[in-house]
């Protein structure tokens, strides 16, 4: 009785037995036994590691034919030995039309074929690196057996051997075309939001300068004030024809170039015209020497590009 030994465990046991009458086992038979035991045990060591292999390639193509990637491998001389079922959704090609041909212009736009056989391919002239050699993405047109051109994006690496010889490459490809078409769109759209903002800012700029123009030239006392009253700017009738210095005017209250009554009924109808939007009244203006104007005051709320808001006066 001996016992077999399969991967350091107990499968059984081996018997030989005579019934006929008693023996004595020579050490001859002992030994041929012990070595049928021992070839027996690894028997079933390969045997299961048999399995095991099998078993791994199964689980190893059940993920590469469930994969959303189209799975496609190239031997060493860069020809189509695997096929996906996704490579084959993907393209349209099955797996028999496609073994052992190798990359061009048949699948890959003739434009980006230079860039696919360097950017995927080329992995075959990197056995010096550590293995395996990964290469970055890449991105492609590619042809469905039906002649539609669609952008791919590759990934791709490459095995060898301990001699340091390509074994094979193994490429994986997403369909990206929808991606693309979006990413062109948003480009575009890009562009074109750019471009009115540009056209949009010319004009606010020559609005302006029409605005500066006209509020220099005019006539009439034009001062442009803040929410709360105070005089942010003048234009040079103001100046000229009211005796006052600029720095005597900026930031101080509109109100005070008025007599007391008008200035009372000015912070009457201050809150009116914020409300409003727009008003108008007779105020009595009191030039740098005292002289008292009665002047027709036109107010309109204005708000620029930044919504900045700022009231605009024109007194005559």
């Amino acid at each position: 009785m001996l016992p077999i030994i399969s991967q350091d465990q107990l499968w059984g046991l081996l018997i030989a037995h005579q019934c006929s009458a008693p023996r004595q086992w020579q050490d001859f038979e002992v030994d041929l036994l012990k070595q049928l035991a021992d070839q027996a045990g690894i028997a079933l060591a390969q045997a299961q590691l048999l399995a095991d292999l099998n078993q791994a390639h199964q689980q190893l193509r059940f993920h590469v034919e469930n994969s959303p990637l189209a799975v496609i491998e190239w031997d060493h001389a860069c020809r189509v030995q695997r096929w996906s079922t996704q490579a084959e959704q993907i393209f349209g090609w099955s797996a028999a039309e496609v073994i052992g041909r190798g990359p061009d212009h048949w699948f890959i736009h003739i434009d980006d074929l230079h860039q696919f056989r360097e950017g995927v391919l080329n992995l075959k002239d990197h056995s010096h690196l550590p293995l395996p050699t990964l290469a970055p993405a890449q991105l492609t047109r590619n042809y469905t057996k039906q002649g539609i051109l669609i952008d791919c994006e590759w990934y791709s690496s490459a095995l060898f051997n301990e001699q340091g010889n390509l074994v094979s490459i193994l490429s994986m490809a997403q369909d990206v075309s929808d991606r693309q078409q979006a990413e062109m769109a948003l480009q575009q759209l890009n562009r074109e939001l750019e471009m009115r903002v540009e056209q949009r800012t010319a004009a606010l700029q020559k609005s302006e300068q029409r605005f500066r123009s006209l509020f220099e030239a005019a006539p009439d006392f034009i001062y442009v004030l803040d929410v709360q009253g105070l005089i942010q700017h003048v234009n040079p009738v103001v100046i000229e024809r009211g005796g006052y210095k600029k720095s005597q005017l900026m930031g101080q209250p509109f109100a005070q170039l008025f007599s007391q009554q008008s200035q009372a009924l000015f912070q009457q109808q201050f809150a009116v015209l914020l409300a409003q939007g727009n008003h108008r009244q007779e105020l009595e203006f009191v030039d740098s020497t005292g002289k008292i104007l009665t002047v027709d005051c036109s107010f309109q709320i204005l708000s620029d590009h930044q919504d900045q808001t700022s009231i605009l006066v024109v007194q005559r």
